[in-house]
């Protein structure tokens, strides 16, 4: 499955090209709770998925400042988005 990530701090931006049609979307939007291999270590992450207007409500500030631009022109062109929270940063984020 084609996907395109960015890593930003401690999280990850991921999208897709195939829209709403990516299985990938889909198994995230039914389960958030995703695994990912970085710098040779696998890290236990929650997904939030951005939805169809790039909506950032549930993302630390820092991190939505950076979403949002690449979101909203991403999104004119049909591709998904989803950001990778550590879970190690989600909890201390809802704290």
């Amino acid at each position: 499955m084609p996907l395109l990530a960015v890593v930003s701090d401690d999280f990850v931006l991921v999208a897709t090209a195939r829209g709403a049609r990516s299985d990938w979307i889909r198994n995230i939007a039914a389960n958030p709770g995703v695994r990912y291999w970085l710098g040779g270590e696998e890290v236990t992450a929650r997904a939030v998925l951005l939805g169809a207007e790039g909506r950032t409500e549930n993302l630390p500030d820092d991190i939505a400042s950076v979403v949002e631009p690449m979101s909203a022109h991403g999104q004119m062109l049909g591709w998904r988005f989803a950001v990778l929270i550590p879970c190690d940063v989600a909890a201390v984020d809802s704290a």
